[in-house]
């Protein structure tokens, strides 16, 4: 009877462990690309840029051509068992790139090669580890380069002899591996492109990364929750949502959001009674969102107003999936006093969407502020310090320009990395942005 107790308390003890979730447990690398590459795990796998990489709001974007980080070959990074991979991940790529790669890139040869994650030309993620001898290569079952964040997960379980696949949190395939990983000590881990035999680099990656992790072991199904719940937070944090009367009489509305993640956008409903039920959409289209972990301003003037009159307000959020979720009600009412209709503070925000595909996103859209008396001119530059096109002479006020990805003669700009600056006499402010093709 004792052994049968002890047989039980052992079993659940054991359930209770396989359950644990210990995000730091294992964790040989992390990246989350605050201003440079460094790696935050403690184990001081910190990643040098080279090429064309620009960190931007906590991502790292490449540009297809040369950008890549070289993480080093440290005894941490070399893997011989049970490994995972989570990266999040945003690409319009129609070409092989390189995600996370600690490969000897050789055509035809790809026994010495520990972990590889990598996308195809047409947008499907495949993972594949080889012991030397065997090399298994699991694809997803959809593509993912739509130019939206997707947080993948590959993992090797060498108690299990298999290798699998989770996006967006969802499982998503699986296959037979091998029980152990080849020895690659001498191999550098490279984000964005795979180290080539001779010393070349190859198979460049295009677009941006963030949230990167590497841990010696496979992670269980409750850390894959919460590792997806941890690095993809929720659509959207709303910090205020407040009105102002302008000095033409009409209502502007403004809201700031601490972070966002795949939002299509925003609309804006309007009622003469507190009922969203029966509210006007007063938004033609979606204003877009930013999509960043910063914190970013945004403002709708209503012009169809009436004097005297009490309006009510609401602020849908809109997911990709087409979710939505609603702000509100504001009340507002349009008296005689004049408000002031300029802004308190002169302000650059940031560019969306960011990075930029001309081909698939028609243009990004860049908001400024000007405050009274203030005139600014809005120039975009590229790395060599040219301008590539100049929007000049804006007054007090919101302001929005949309770029198209042309110069000044009309014509389509590369892929690469941009700088735009507004600039006054009392002002002056830069920001990046990149564009992918």
């Amino acid at each position: 009877m004792k052994n049968i107790i002890f047989l039980i308390v052992a079993v659940l003890i054991s359930v209770n462990i396989s359950g644990q979730v210990n995000l730091e447990n294992g964790l040989v690398a992390h990246y989350i690309f605050t201003g440079n590459a460094n790696d935050v795990s403690g184990n001081g796998n910190d990643g040098f840029l080279n090429g064309d990489v620009s960190i931007i709001d906590g991502k790292a974007c490449f540009d297809g051509t040369n950008g890549y980080i070289d993480c080093g070959n440290d005894a941490t990074l070399n893997i011989t068992g049970s490994l995972t991979i989570s990266a999040c991940v945003i690409t319009t790529l129609n070409t092989v790139g390189h995600i996370v790669s600690k490969v000897k890139y050789a055509s035809g040869d790809w026994d010495d090669d520990p972990y590889d994650l990598m996308i195809r030309g047409d947008g499907i993620i495949m993972f594949n580890i080889t012991n030397g001898f065997s090399d298994p290569q699991l694809f997803s079952t959809f593509p993912i380069n739509d130019g939206v964040s997707h947080h993948i997960i590959a993992l090797f379980n060498s108690a299990e002899g298999v290798i699998k696949l989770y996006i967006d949190g969802v499982f998503n395939n699986e296959m037979p591996a091998p029980s152990s990983i080849v020895n690659g000590l001498t191999l550098p881990l490279y984000l964005g492109a795979a180290w080539q035999q001779g010393g070349g680099v190859e198979g460049f990656y295009e677009g941006c990364m963030d949230k990167v992790r590497i841990y010696n072991r496979a992670i269980n199904n409750e850390e894959i929750i919460a590792l997806h719940d941890e690095d993809t937070p929720c659509p959207i944090e709303l910090s205020s949502f407040t009105s102002t009367q302008t000095q033409s009489n009409f209502v502007n509305l403004q809201w700031i959001t601490q972070s966002e993640s795949n939002l299509l956008g925003y609309n804006v409903y309007r009622n003469l009674s507190d009922n969203m039920e029966t509210a006007y959409c007063l938004t033609n289209s979606h204003i877009p969102a930013h999509n960043t972990t910063t914190e970013q301003n945004y403002f709708f003037i209503d012009e169809e107003v009436e004097m005297e009159q009490t309006y009510y307000y609401w602020l849908e959020s809109v997911e990709l999936d087409g979710t939505s979720e609603y702000f509100g009600s504001l009340l507002v009412t349009v008296t005689s006093e004049q408000g002031s209709e300029y802004p308190q503070t002169t302000e650059l925000h940031s560019a969306f969407p960011n990075p930029f595909n001309p081909a698939k996103q028609t243009y990004s859209t860049i908001q400024f502020s000007l405050k009274e008396n203030e005139i600014a001119d809005l120039i975009i530059y590229n790395t060599k310090g040219q301008i590539v096109k100049n929007y000049p002479q804006f007054e007090a006020g919101n302001h929005s320009i949309e770029w198209d990805g042309k110069d000044n003669q009309n014509k389509n700009v590369g892929s690469g990395l941009y700088f735009y600056q507004l600039q006054s006499e009392s002002f002056s402010q830069i920001r990046k942005m990149v564009v992918i093709k």
